[in-house]
């Protein structure tokens, strides 16, 4: 008996956890345990997109996505928890920016005298900014079975 409320203490703890995973976090398709009663919606599964079930063990996933990117054990009571991250780049993209102003001589006349009168004025400056976005997938498996899973995406900036 006191196992067993342990148990369900460790995945409500667990659960809990994978709430308060960012709030700006998507649930990612992940369809019900094939012993559940409702059936998959259409759209989770496609022949090029491939589903993850509920339930699914870690060797499944390996072997229809791939290895994780990084794996993150996690404390819990009773039992094995980690956080699988998948990282894919799904857009690149360049555009020039202006990154800031510089003064620039200029010539603003000839005097009476035929002297030349500089000046300066502000012209903007442009570097390249390469962008990528990723579709970061996290999966929390708790004894070796996938229990949730979150997507959202990652932007990343540099400069040329």
């Amino acid at each position: 008996m006191l196992g067993t409320m342990k148990r369900h203490y460790s995945v409500f703890v667990l659960l809990a956890a994978a709430l308060a995973w960012p709030a700006a976090a998507q649930t990612a398709p992940v369809a019900p345990a094939s012993n559940s009663p409702t059936p998959a919606p259409a759209s989770v599964a496609t022949p090029g997109k491939p589903a993850l079930n509920k339930g699914m063990t870690g060797e499944e996933i390996i072997a229809l996505i791939g290895k994780p990117a990084e794996v993150k054990p996690m404390t819990v009571g009773d039992g094995k928890a980690e956080v699988w991250t998948y990282r894919r780049l799904v857009h690149t993209d360049v555009r020039q920016v202006a990154t800031h102003m510089e003064a620039v001589p200029i010539e603003a006349g000839v005097s009476r005298e035929g002297k030349m009168y500089e000046t300066s004025m502000q012209q903007p400056v442009y570097r390249q900014e390469r962008i990528q976005v990723y579709q970061v997938t996290a999966l929390l498996m708790f004894d070796g079975k996938l229990v949730r899973a979150k997507q959202w995406q990652e932007k990343t900036s540099t400069f040329d």
